[in-house]
């Protein structure tokens, strides 16, 4: 009675001396009540390991966001180093990759989104929006840098300005990783309009409820491809790399390596432990619940 969760509210007296004809008089009288047991909420302690999170990456993916755009000169100065940037591209996307199953197990920390914008005298957008990173999404980006053909002139405005749309109209604060060797007259331009008038151009890319743009500009020129010690502070050399240095600043970025995407990679070794642990106890507690209810079901159908 008590394994199928009822308790007796009252029985007749059972007369032994009946034998078989007493106990089934006897069973007759039984009047049964459901209950339940409160130590059964103590299972709800199980569910913690999935509330809790994960400690995310001691900094985080470009910097500040979980939202980015790749925004590559594709013009022919900028060709030799389209391999190293997709290079770059493809260790960003496969460390973030959220996974249907990854999701499902508790990790459910806030999507990636991701999206390329590529330019030259013209600026064109892969998904012409930012789409969440899955295995897909990074196959396409990885194959469309791939596929770069590079053209003439250089122009970043017009990249910026694809960009000023897709942020507004994604929402949340979003990073641009700009690839370029600044050799455009356009970023001068950019920088002057933004002195002259911040507030108006920030407003371009939407603003979020403490009156910040949604915008970081972080820039990057081909040669920091080849630095190894990704966790110092790079200095702008020559008067390119200054005016993008100068340009991102304006932008709430920075020039060089920040977070995940084309940067420091790696978390602390008690943030792994933490991490570690969680998923041991989660895979636990999976591993116990199908042991207990798969034999059941088995023997039920």
């Amino acid at each position: 009675f008590r394994q199928a969760w009822f308790a007796i509210e009252s029985q007749p007296e059972f007369d032994a001396s009946k034998g078989f004809a007493g106990l089934a008089i006897w069973a007759k009288g039984v009047r049964l009540k459901k209950s339940w047991d409160w130590r059964w909420l103590l299972l709800l302690l199980l569910l913690l390991p999935f509330l809790f999170r994960g400690c995310p990456e001691s900094d985080p993916i470009a910097g500040k966001t979980k939202s980015f755009i790749i925004v590559l000169d594709r013009s022919s100065s900028m060709q030799p180093h389209f391999a190293k940037v997709q290079e770059e591209a493809r260790k960003t996307l496969n460390s973030i990759n959220d996974s249907s199953l990854k999701r499902f197990l508790g990790f459910f920390g806030r999507a990636y989104y991701v999206d390329l914008i590529s330019y030259d005298s013209e600026a064109k957008s892969l998904f012409n929006e930012l789409r969440p990173v899955t295995k897909e999404t990074a196959e396409q980006v990885l194959q469309e840098i791939n596929s770069l053909q590079s053209g003439g002139g250089t122009n970043l405005k017009s990249a910026m300005t694809l960009a000023e749309q897709e942020i507004k109209k994604h929402g949340k604060e979003t990073t641009l990783c700009i690839i370029t060797d600044g050799a455009d007259g356009s970023i001068a331009g950019m920088s002057k309009e933004i002195e002259s008038d911040k507030t108006a151009v920030e407003s371009r890319f939407g603003m979020t409820k403490g009156d910040r743009p949604l915008v970081h500009a972080n820039t990057l020129s081909p040669r920091l491809l080849d630095v190894t010690n990704r966790k110092a502070r790079v200095a702008p050399e020559g008067p390119e790399e200054n005016q993008l240095a100068h340009f991102s600043s304006l932008l709430y970025g920075a020039f060089g390596f920040t977070g995940t995407a084309f940067g420091q990679r790696g978390m602390p070794a008690s943030y792994k432990g933490w991490n570690t642990l969680l998923w041991l106890t989660r895979m636990a507690i999976i591993a116990g619940a199908i042991a207990y209810v798969y034999p059941r079901l088995r023997a039920q159908f």
